[in-house]
């Protein structure tokens, strides 16, 4: 019988389909392999940059600290931590070249994010004419890693998840929208924005169950070089969400066009 929902190996042929929708720009774009190399790089880039950012804030709040409310840590583990991300109490400076090195690994990754966003959307690469985007959103980043933890430490719990929903929203909206140079309305990403948000959520909740055990066992084996690990792993659990967003958010999904 020649029927389009007849079964393939005992499997119905729309969800061979769906699947093959889901699989298929996956492996196109290179999807493990792009969350893997974002995660290394921000492993690069952006923790030095939030450890300048707690650096320079105003407050006792420091890097370690941030990571310890973050992942729910205590005893051994936040001590490790504490002593991986302790600050010299020497007068040390800041010195024009660190600060270069720092805004070119930055740009570095962001350039690597733009190139996800460019492949899934379909536009032709900038490269350096993008630099100027990358810079607006390094700003952006920095406004967001500095006033979320003080608007955390106001509210409860039900607020934290509000905000942190929101946050995750609002950045996953700017994110490719200033990347791209603004070449897409930012109500087409707002699907992508709500994915973003909710992918950030997933991995709140799978850090509050590993994270911890996790960063406890690596220190007591490798000291600091085991919880270089651990972040490492969270990282490449945020490029699965940043990659997995662009991708499924993207207009080549045509989640309205019926499957074939």
């Amino acid at each position: 019988m020649d029927n389009t929902r007849k079964l393939r190996d005992g499997v119905p042929s729309h969800a061979v389909d769906f699947v093959q929708r889901l699989v298929e720009p996956v492996l196109r774009l290179n999807a493990v392999d792009r969350s893997l190399a974002l995660g290394a790089q921000a492993f690069g880039a952006l923790i030095p940059l939030l450890i300048l950012l707690a650096t320079i804030a105003p407050g006792d709040r420091t890097m370690a600290d941030e990571l310890i409310d973050r992942f729910n840590l205590g005893g051994a583990s936040a001590d490790a931590v504490r002593n991986a991300f302790a600050v010299s109490t020497e007068p040390t400076s800041t010195t024009v070249l660190s600060v270069v090195v720092l805004i070119v690994s930055v740009l570095s990754f962001t350039r690597r994010l733009q190139r996800l966003y460019e492949d899934t959307w379909d536009l032709q690469q900038r490269g350096l004419l993008g630099t100027g985007w990358g810079l607006a959103w390094i700003v952006v980043l920095s406004i967001y890693a500095s006033v979320h933890p003080a608007l955390d430490d106001s509210v409860g719990v039900t607020g934290h998840i509000v905000i942190s929903l929101a946050g995750a929203f609002a950045l996953g909206l700017l994110t490719p929208y200033l990347l791209l140079g603004r070449r897409v309305p930012w109500r087409r990403l707002v699907f992508q924005a709500g994915l973003t948000a909710a992918g950030m959520l997933g991995l709140g909740i799978w850090s509050a169950i590993y994270m911890a055990p996790a960063i406890e066992s690596s220190a007591a084996a490798y000291g600091a070089i085991g919880i270089a690990f651990a972040l490492l792993t969270w990282l490449w659990g945020l490029g699965i969400v940043l990659v997995g967003a662009a991708i499924y958010g993207s207009p080549q999904m045509k989640w309205r066009a019926p499957p074939r």
